[in-house]
C-alpha cells in the first residue's frame, strides 16, 4: 500500500512567498520587455537605413550610367507609393520596380520626396531635392537621401 501523508498542520505557501515570487517575475519580465522593445526599435532602425542606403546606391547607379548616354536624360528614378517604394526608368518605361515589402521592409515608407530625380550627360540630376524616409512604428526617426544640386551628389544621413 501507497502511504499518502496528510498535512497535519502548514501545507502549500504562505500569502508573502507568492508575493514575493510575483514580484520578481514581474521584474524579471519588465526587463525582457524592455530589452525586447530596444532590440525591436533597433531592428526598425536598420531596416530605414537599409532603404536609404539601397535608395542612394540606385540613385549612383543611374548617375554612372547617364554619364555614358548620348540622350541629355535617358534614366530616371521615380517614386511609386501604391506599391511603397520606387522603380527605375528608361526613356520613361519601367526597366525595374524596387519595392520595400521584396527586402522584409513592409513598413518603411517616404515621408516626404521628389516625384522624380533624373540625371543629365554630365551627371547633373535634372531636379535637385530630397527623399525622407520614416518606419511605421518608430516617431521622430528617419533617413534622408539628398541629391544636390549641380554637382549630383547623393548624401544619406540620420534625421529626428
Amino acid at each position: 500500500m501507497s502511504q499518502i501523508k496528510r498535512c497535519a498542520g502548514q501545507c502549500g505557501f504562505a500569502l508573502l512567498e507568492v508575493m514575493a515570487f510575483a514580484a520578481v517575475l514581474m521584474l524579471g519580465s519588465g526587463f525582457v520587455y524592455t530589452q525586447n522593445a530596444a532590440l525591436w526599435r533597433n531592428y526598425h532602425k536598420e531596416q530605414v537605413r537599409f532603404v536609404a542606403q539601397l535608395l542612394a546606391s540606385d540613385l549612383r547607379q543611374l548617375q554612372q550610367q547617364s554619364l555614358f548616354r548620348v540622350n541629355a536624360i535617358t534614366k530616371d528614378l521615380r517614386t511609386n507609393q501604391a506599391q511603397n517604394g520606387y522603380y527605375l526608368t528608361e526613356k520613361g518605361v519601367a526597366t525595374s520596380a524596387i519595392r520595400f515589402a521584396d527586402y522584409a521592409c513592409d513598413e518603411v515608407y517616404f515621408a516626404s520626396y521628389i516625384a522624380r530625380v533624373g540625371f543629365s550627360q554630365n551627371g547633373a540630376p535634372s531636379s535637385n531635392g530630397f527623399y525622407r524616409l520614416r518606419h511605421k512604428q518608430l516617431t521622430g526617426f528617419g533617413y534622408q537621401v539628398d541629391v544636390q544640386p549641380i554637382t549630383g551628389r547623393v548624401l544619406v544621413y540620420e534625421i529626428q
